[in-house]
């Protein structure tokens, strides 16, 4: 398009703002205090915790034990004390949400046995170094496990183990109950035979127990519960076993952990491995229980029918799996599992804290806490804090997600569908192979996300990521802030990106201290849907000072809002771009800069216009634009002097009830023969230099995507 000719840019000016005596008006309100003195009522966003900055934000109280953690904008809560958990003795641990070290179960006696043995059972005494031959009483003790008789050691019978190391296996009876010393002094390390575990289970019926003892170094795995047998560990540590350190499977298979560490299991060159596997059926009651340094997974619940309850539970550290580097899980549920969660901890494992897939499969976490999830070893990618896809469901409440990597929280695919209330996600650190990414909240390819009392702040390239046609966000009640820029290039830092075809609605929302866009809607289908909603303080991009828009939809997107404020924005305050299209009602945009980088790098692209249309479509309904520093609205095609331009559609602007004040121009049209009616209807102009302008002003492009 060709500049307009002069001739016809007087026209407009004349037909725009009226003549007296030849004289042009330039101001056509009656006083400075905008639209209050026109009897204007923009009603404001009604967000009732807006003047404390964040909405109430139910981590707290804090469970029984774990510490306060104050100096942010939300009091978390951690079950260790500000230096961690302590390094322990061996046989001792420190339990998440107590103060220190403990004994794993009984602490040691002075004795060679427990003090605690149940009276009135039959008693087998087993000792480390007794002479060969004994009978089994206190006075002859067995000398190994291979001496007892583990058929006959049924329910009502109690094996004493006493201080000492024992070479060998348990095939124990249902309802029989072995009592070592303590976890620190009765260790069993296996055997190099054939037999798949150190200790199994042979029939159903009431629980087998075992207390106070290690299994330790073992070349097999740990502990085997399966086909509708049932098994009890209480003050039980599984050290260094192979593969796997318990696996529970099958329908009736039953098995509780109380006061356990399972650390250190090693690959040994099997497909399967960790440290407990709960599967096809099976149910597991886990309380007390350190997870920690263990090859692959940490806690599996895999197949329809599987329960796991976590209560008072940390899963920590893990070397990398499949021996490849490829990384570790903290907490994995899948095929139909279903895990129930409170009060756990999941801290610096390899690529992924928590993860749950596949349909049917249900997580359920309260008072939970993922943090410093770390790379894959192998290709240094990964780190997301909790993972949900294929069709699994999350429920979570009173979480915190922090410095993770890669994105705090990921919810992918058709029929994935998560519920977070009363959630924080911070401080998302970028993919340690690119340094990209580190977004908080991604929700792509259909999946589904309600989310309420929500902070989302720190995080790197972007606060809330939504893409994909089916895909589907509502949020009520949250805070996105100082979204970062990447690490890699400086680029990006946006609050809210919804591309392609996603939908994204929010009620009673602040988005602050973004960088280069607040609010992005991208890409045909892409709608977002705003009722309460301040965006504020938007900064350019960090590695050339450009940008800062607050609120922008281009490529076919669609904005739909009311009572929304925009506040501090830089270049542009609201725009409507490339076929996009915006629609707000009770609408105030204020205090539209100049980008930082109009001073130096980029004087022809310094915009400061508070509402734009460029080649988009736009429509303010009880408006209040002002303190623009260039224009309060603006309208062009995206090419205005190109030979082909590209607009998806003329360019529109629709204002119905509003006042335009205190900017540079009130007005600025780049259109030939634009319908200035349209700008006019019961709408002010009043202390701007100049009412209308149709002089060539930079034009906006569009906004780059971030890639998935």
């Amino acid at each position: 398009m060709s500049p307009v000719p002069r001739s016809i840019l007087w026209v407009l000016v004349f037909a725009f703002l009226g003549c007296d005596d030849g004289g042009v008006t330039t101001d056509t309100g009656p006083g400075p205090d905008g639209a209050a003195d026109a009897g204007l009522a923009v009603t404001p966003p009604d967000i009732p915790w807006l003047d404390v900055g964040v909405p109430p934000i139910g981590l707290t109280p804090c469970p029984e034990g774990w510490r306060d953690v104050t100096g942010g904008d939300v009091t978390e809560c951690h079950p260790y004390p500000e230096g961690g958990a302590e390094t322990c003795a061996t046989g001792d641990a420190h339990f998440p949400g107590e103060p220190g070290c403990r004994a794993i179960g009984d602490s040691c006696p002075t004795g060679d046995y427990a003090t605690t043995l149940p009276s009135g059972d039959r008693i087998l005494y087993v000792l480390a170094g007794a002479a060969a031959g004994g009978d089994g009483s206190i006075a002859s003790p067995y000398a190994g496990l291979s001496d007892v008789n583990w058929n006959s050691a049924t329910a009502g019978t109690t094996v004493a183990l006493g201080k000492g190391t024992y070479e060998g296996t348990m095939a124990l009876r249902a309802g029989a109950h072995v009592v070592g010393a303590c976890a620190a002094e009765t260790i069993i390390t296996g055997t190099d035979s054939p037999i798949p575990s150190v200790v199994t289970v042979t029939n159903a019926g009431v629980p087998a127990v075992i207390e106070n003892l290690a299994i330790a170094g073992a070349s097999q795995w740990g502990v085997r519960v399966e086909s509708g047998r049932s098994l009890d560990l209480r003050g039980v540590r599984v050290s260094g076993a192979s593969q796997i350190g318990m696996v529970a499977v099958g329908t009736g298979t039953a098995v509780t952990l109380t006061d356990v560490v399972i650390e250190g299991t090693l690959r040994g060159g099997a497909s399967a491995f960790g440290a407990l596997f709960v599967q096809d059926g099976a149910q597991a009651e886990v309380v007390r229980v350190l997870v920690r340094g263990n090859e692959g997974q940490g806690l599996f619940a895999d197949g329809i029918g599987t329960r796991v309850t976590l209560t008072d539970v940390a899963v920590q550290g893990g070397a990398p799996a499949f021996g490849t580097g490829l990384g570790s899980r903290g907490v994995t549920a899948q095929g139909g599992a279903r895990l129930e969660a409170s009060r756990l901890l999941v801290s610096t494992v390899r690529d992924v804290g928590i993860f749950l897939g596949e349909t049917d499969t249900a997580v359920i976490l309260t008072d939970t806490v993922v943090e410093n999830t770390q790379p894959r070893s192998g290709d240094a990618r990964g780190g997301r804090g909790i993972d949900v896809r294929a069709g699994g469901f999350l429920e979570a409440s009173r979480v915190l997600l922090s410095e993770n990597r890669e994105a705090g929280f990921a919810a992918v695919e058709e029929g994935t569908a998560a519920v977070l209330t009363d959630v924080v996600v911070r401080d998302t650190q970028p993919q340690q192979s690119d340094r990209r990414h580190g977004v908080g909240v991604g929700v792509r390819l259909g999946a589904s996300l309600e989310a309420s009392r929500v902070l989302v702040s720190g995080n790197r390239a972007e606060g809330i990521f939504v893409a994909g046609a089916g895909t589907a966000v509502t949020l009520a009640d949250a805070v996105i802030q100082d979204t970062q820029p990447r690490e890699s290039d400086g680029l990006f830092g946006r609050g809210i990106e919804v591309l392609d075809g996603a939908t994204f609605g929010a009620t009673r929302v602040l988005v602050s201290r973004s960088r280069e866009q607040a609010v992005l809607a991208l890409g045909t289908g892409a709608t977002v849907t705003f009722a309460d909603v301040v965006v504020r303080d938007t900064l350019p991009r960090a590695n050339d000072d450009f940008g800062g828009g607050a609120i922008g939809a281009q490529s076919e997107a669609r904005i739909e809002g009311e009572r929304v404020l925009v506040e501090g924005a830089r270049g542009l305050g609201v725009m409507a771009a490339a076929g996009g299209m915006v629609n707000l009602r009770d609408v105030t945009v204020s205090g539209v800069e100049l980008t930082a980088c109009a001073s130096t790098t980029c004087p022809d692209d310094g915009f400061g216009y508070g509402v734009a249309a460029v080649s988009g479509a736009l429509r303010l309904e009880r408006f209040h634009v002002l303190h623009a520093a260039t224009c309060g609205v603006f309208v062009a095609p995206i090419d205005l002097f190109g030979e082909d331009p590209v607009p998806a559609m003329d360019p529109s602007i629709d204002l119905v009830s509003g006042v335009i004040s205190d900017s540079e121009i009130g007005a600025c049209v780049q259109v030939d023969g634009y319908d200035l009616d349209r700008l006019q209807d019961d709408v002010q102009y009043r202390d701007n230099g100049t009412s209308l302008n149709v002089t060539m002003l930079p034009v906006p492009g569009v906004v780059d995507a971030i890639e998935p």
